[in-house]
């Protein structure tokens, strides 16, 4: 586990929650069942936390990607990531837009979230505000979803 223990837990479970792997996925138990924050804070903190990178990447992705590709490496990582990104969301996005975005962001799995869904709205050339939105609704539901499986489950399961 990232152990950030020499800083507050609210502090701790912000800035986990911005990380690109994990996102309010890694924040949420983790405040809840390592730092025994209360699950209502500690959804709230992993929320913000998740959502302050977004409008960065929306808004400045386009430039840090252009000044990177001048690099062979980051040009072939660039390559593979968006192939990647491409091929799993085209056919949900252009169908459905909107709605394909929210679930994406929503369901609390690996490679999904508020940096991925960013990264199509990028890729699909989606509006920023509009995308922000759609990826904050995601994130609030991933949130509820991910705080009610640590504050129910882990009851049940004797962890809490």
């Amino acid at each position: 586990m990232l152990d950030l223990g020499f800083l507050p837990p609210p502090v701790a479970v912000f800035l986990m929650a911005m990380l690109p792997f994990g996102e309010l996925r890694l924040s949420i138990p983790v405040g809840i069942l390592h730092y025994n924050m209360d699950p209502t804070a500690t959804f709230i903190v992993s929320v913000l936390g998740n959502l302050l990178p977004i409008p960065f990447i929306l808004v400045l992705f386009h430039r840090v990607e252009s000044y990177l590709r001048k690099y062979d490496r980051f040009n072939r990582l660039f390559d593979r990531l968006f192939d990647r990104t491409i091929r799993r969301a085209k056919a949900k996005i252009h169908t459905y837009e909107e709605i394909a975005l929210i679930l994406f962001v929503a369901i609390p799995a690996p490679f999904t979230g508020a940096w991925t869904g960013a990264l199509i709205a990028y890729l699909f050339d989606l509006e920023n505000k509009k995308s922000f939105l759609i990826i904050a609704l995601g994130v609030i539901i991933a949130g509820l979803v991910v705080t009610a499986v640590v504050v129910w489950g882990g009851g049940f399961l004797g962890i809490r």
